[in-house]
């Protein structure tokens, strides 16, 4: 692909994020540091971006150069996490989530498809002590940091402003209507986790194990009453009349990795797990409709478990609710003995 193609395919993709031309041309203008003039030369391709132009408005704009330059419709390019910026602490991989956050929400019309493994990461941050241990396990069993080698679970380890940035990203994902297909393991690793750490010892008390499942049980708590309503809101507050919807759908055949899809008139995302916590994500816009018309398919073949679907919510919340309390049983039993 000669040059100045791939300049006007990338400014072209600026631009229509605009809602006025010259909205861009100032903004684009202000990056550079040069004039309006210079910017709209650019546009004409009167002048050439120069390499460390261009990369600079392909990160700042979020636009993929490799799905600019790459003909081949059966290549796919991902992006994976870790090799963007290594994950040295809880704060550097919340501010990944909560950039990644940020971009999705400046998208217009935007909507999620999320198929969910595992308790998200996103409904934690309002659960302090939950959001806590989630972050231990990953620096404890996936980033191997040296200062948990030897230390137990401590409800304090996470920093104030680094849990504040979590509840931003909650809040995001609040805002945004989202079709969810989840099933009967959701919580399944959060209580392994927790039955691990508790045998091998990494509890200083088992009061602090008690009120993991208090927080548990209050997360099923408020996912059941969104999906009652279906609508999402802020745990332990009112449900504001205008709030995005919450599509919850039941489905044990559809296993597969956590994959979420940000679908917009726009362009769409996709995020999914690799080695968990981290992720690979894509914008290539053929691959991100296919999953989406597979999302589709296996909606309209799942069970809604959202609104009107009392009898099946009821019953698929209290499966939920009889897995904890059968865990804490055992680490009763375990800490008694």
């Amino acid at each position: 692909m000669k040059q100045v193609q791939l300049q006007q395919q990338l400014l072209e993709i600026i631009l229509q994020r605009f809602p006025k031309r010259s909205l861009a041309v100032a903004r684009l203008s202000e990056l550079l540091q040069v004039s309006n003039d210079a910017i709209y030369r650019r546009i004409r391709g009167d002048t050439l971006l120069a390499p460390d132009e261009i990369s600079l408005l392909a990160t700042r704009f979020n636009v993929s150069i490799d799905n600019l330059i790459n003909d081949n419709e059966q290549q796919i390019l991902f992006t994976f996490n870790p090799f963007e910026q290594e994950v040295t602490g809880f704060e550097v991989y919340i501010d990944q989530l909560l950039s990644a956050a940020l971009h999705i929400r400046e998208l217009p019309e935007v909507e999620l498809f999320y198929s969910v493994q595992e308790l998200p990461i996103f409904l934690l941050p309002d659960f302090p002590q939950l959001m806590t241990f989630r972050m231990y396990v990953y620096g404890f069993n996936y980033w191997k940091f040296d200062f948990l080698e030897n230390m137990p679970f401590r409800p304090d380890l996470m920093a104030k402003s680094t849990l504040d940035k979590a509840r931003q990203v909650n809040r995001i994902y609040n805002e945004i209507s989202s079709h969810e297909l989840w099933n009967l393991s959701l919580i399944d690793n959060t209580l392994n986790q927790i039955e691990y750490l508790a045998t091998i010892g990494r509890f200083g008390h088992i009061d602090q194990i008690r009120a993991l499942f208090v927080e548990l049980e209050a997360v099923i708590d408020h996912l059941q009453t969104m999906a009652k309503y279906g609508k999402k809101f802020i745990w332990n507050t009112p449900i504001r009349a205008n709030a995005a919807d919450f599509d919850l759908y039941y489905n044990e055949f559809a296993r597969t990795t956590d994959s979420l899809l940000i679908s917009s008139p726009e362009r769409k995302i996709l995020f999914t797990s690799f080695g968990s916590p981290d992720f690979l994500s894509t914008q290539n816009q053929r691959f991100c409709l296919h999953l989406e018309n597979w999302f589709r398919t296996i909606i309209s073949r799942s069970t809604s478990i959202s609104s009107h679907s009392e009898r099946k919510r009821d019953w698929f919340f209290r499966h939920l609710v009889q897995k904890v309390k059968q865990t804490q049983e055992k680490l009763e039993v375990l800490y008694d003995y």
